[in-house]
C-alpha cells in the first residue's frame, strides 16, 4: 500500500431515522440522571474517605487525565468497529462495575485507583450520546439538537434534588452505589428502547491521507478554542463558590447559585432551534465565549456575594449557548462517518484536559494573585477563545470537507 493511503471508514448510503426521536430525548434525560448520581459528590466522596484538599485536587486531575487519554480508544470503537449504541452499552456496562469498587474500596491507594478508573470508562457517555442524537437528527435536522440536549438538564436538575436527598440520611460513599443502579436503566434503553438508527461498524476504502490531514485542521483550530474556552469555565465554575464564601456568603446561597445556572440551560437551549434559522452554530459559540467573558470581569469586580451567585445564571445561558454550539460546530466539521470521533475529541478536551488547566492552573493564580486576577485572566481566555473559533471557520472554508 502506497505510505499516502489510509483506510478509511464510509457510511452505508441511506438516511438517518427521522422519527421517535422521544426515544432519544428519554436516553439523554436518563443520562443526565445518572450523571448527577455520582459527578457532584465525587469530591465528597474523596473528602468522607480521608483525602485532604490538596490530595483531592490531584486525584480529580488524574480523574480528567484518564477521561482525555481514553478518548481516541473509545472513538476508534464506536465510528470503526462495533457502531455508536454498542459502545454506550459497554462503556455503561463496566462504568457501573467500576462504580461499585469506588463504593467497595476505603484503602486510599485503591479508592483513587478506581476513581481514575471509573472516569476512563464514563469518559464517553456524553460523547456517543451526542452522536446517537446527530445520528437520528441527520444533517439536515442538526440544528435541532438543543431540544435532544435540554432534557440532560431536566434529568440532572431533578435527580441531583432527589440523590442528595437519599446521601444526605446515609452517607457519600452511596453515590457510587447508585450510580450503577442508574446506570442500568441507560444500558437497558440502550439496548432495547432506543431503537436502531443509522450507526453501526463501517465497511472501508482507500482515501489519501493528505486529504484527510487537510479536512482535519479546522477541527483541531476549532479544539483549541473549545480548551480556551473550557478552561475558563472550569477555572470561573470551581472558584466562583470559593469566591461567594469568601465574601460571606453562605453555603445556601452556593447551593442556590447552582441551581441557577442549570435552570439558565434549559430555556435557552429549547430556543436554539428557532434561532438557528437565522444564526449558525458558530454565532452561538463565540457569543457564548463574550458571555463567558462578560461574567468573569463582573466577577472580578463585584464583592457582593448575592451579585456573584446570580451571575451563575448567566453563567447558565453561556454554557448553553458554547456546548450546543460547540456539538453542532464540530459535527459540520467531522464526516458522518467519524461522528463520535469529532464529538469525543470535543469532550476529552472539554472535560479532560482543561479541567486539569483550569483547576491546577486558577487554583494557583487565585492562591498567589489574588481571585481578581484568576477571573480576568479566565476572561481573556474565554474572550480569545471566540476569536480562534472563528478562525476554524476560515479554516474550514480553506480545506471544505
Amino acid at each position: 500500500m502506497p505510505p499516502d493511503l489510509q483506510l478509511e471508514a464510509v457510511a452505508p448510503a441511506r438516511a438517518p431515522a427521522r422519527t421517535a426521536l422521544w426515544r432519544v430525548h428519554l436516553l439523554f434525560a436518563l443520562v443526565g440522571v445518572a450523571e448527577a448520581t455520582i459527578v457532584p459528590f465525587i469530591p465528597l466522596i474523596l473528602h468522607e474517605r480521608g483525602f485532604g484538599f490538596a490530595d483531592i485536587g490531584l486525584v480529580l486531575a488524574a480523574m480528567s487525565l484518564a477521561a482525555f487519554a481514553s478518548g481516541p480508544v473509545w472513538a476508534y470503537s464506536a465510528d470503526l468497529r462495533f457502531g455508536h449504541e454498542a459502545t454506550l452499552a459497554a462503556s455503561m456496562a463496566v462504568t457501573g462495575f467500576v462504580s461499585v469498587l469506588v463504593y467497595l474500596a476505603h484503602d486510599r491507594a485503591l479508592l483513587a485507583v478506581a476513581a481514575v478508573a471509573l472516569w476512563a470508562f464514563r469518559a464517553p457517555n456524553a460523547s456517543l450520546a451526542d452522536a446517537i442524537a446527530l445520528d437520528r437528527l441527520g444533517s439536515d435536522r442538526r440544528g435541532e439538537y438543543g431540544r435532544v440536549r435540554l432534557w440532560t438538564s431536566i434529568g440532572w436538575a431533578v435527580a441531583v434534588l432527589l440523590w442528595g436527598a437519599i446521601i444526605a440520611a446515609s452517607t457519600y460513599g452511596a453515590a457510587a452505589l447508585l450510580y450503577p443502579v442508574a446506570l442500568a436503566a441507560v444500558l437497558a434503553w440502550t439496548v432495547f428502547g432506543l431503537g436502531r438508527g443509522a450507526s453501526h461498524p463501517r465497511t472501508a476504502r482507500l482515501r489519501p491521507r493528505r486529504a484527510e490531514i487537510g479536512h482535519a485542521r479546522p477541527l483541531l483550530v476549532f479544539l483549541v478554542a473549545v480548551l480556551l474556552a473550557q478552561t475558563a469555565f472550569v477555572a470561573g465554575f470551581n472558584f466562583s463558590s470559593l469566591r461567594i464564601s469568601g465574601l460571606g456568603g453562605s453555603a445556601l446561597l452556593v447551593a442556590v447559585a447552582a441551581s441557577l445556572q442549570a435552570v439558565a440551560e434549559v430555556p435557552v437551549m429549547a430556543s436554539m432551534t428557532r434561532l438557528r434559522r437565522v444564526f449558525a452554530a458558530r454565532h452561538f459559540y463565540v457569543v457564548g465565549c463574550g458571555v463567558y467573558a462578560i461574567v468573569l470581569l463582573f466577577w472580578a469586580a463585584t464583592k457582593d456575594p448575592v451579585a456573584v451567585a446570580v451571575a451563575r445564571l448567566v453563567l447558565g445561558v453561556a454554557f448553553a449557548l458554547t456546548y450546543v454550539g460547540s456539538v453542532v460546530v464540530v459535527d459540520e466539521l467531522v464526516p458522518p462517518h467519524l461522528r463520535a470521533t469529532g464529538q469525543v475529541a470535543a469532550k476529552s478536551v472539554s472535560f479532560g484536559l482543561a479541567p486539569v488547566i483550569g483547576a491546577l492552573g486558577g487554583g494557583l493564580v487565585y492562591s498567589r494573585l489574588g481571585p481578581s486576577a484568576m477571573f480576568i485572566g479566565a476572561a481573556i481566555s474565554a474572550a480569545i477563545a471566540g476569536i480562534v473559533a472563528l478562525q476554524a471557520e476560515a479554516a474550514a472554508r480553506r480545506h471544505p470537507r
